[in-house]
């Protein structure tokens, strides 16, 4: 914004402009903090402020993590004690049909 035109505003403007310079680390302090403070007093005060504030692109404080969807499967032990026998079943089964051959086999 000109220094011209944020000199003519008002003065209650220019305590908006200097809060909106609030660092990021310092915003999300604050909406962490308000929604602390209103859990702690069973009340939502400035709920809805704060869920906004945290909403900015820059802070993304209600974004879902990067990891999350992601499933991790874990073979029971028995297949890996039987591994060997498993994989010998599986490409006799495949020898014996139409299908392409696994890992070049």
């Amino acid at each position: 914004m000109p220094l011209r035109v944020l000199q003519t505003l008002p003065k209650k403007a220019k305590r908006l402009v200097a809060l909106g310079k609030t660092d990021k680390e310092t915003r999300k302090y604050l909406v962490r903090g308000r929604l602390l403070e209103n859990t702690i007093a069973g009340k939502d005060g400035g709920a809805m402020s704060a869920k906004i504030l945290g909403s900015d692109r820059e802070l993304a404080m209600w974004e879902p993590e990067l990891n999350q969807g992601v499933i991790v499967l874990q073979a029971p032990r028995e297949a890996f004690e039987r591994k060997a026998e498993l994989l010998g079943e599986t490409t006799e089964m495949l020898k014996g049909s139409d299908a392409e051959p696994v890992n070049g086999e």
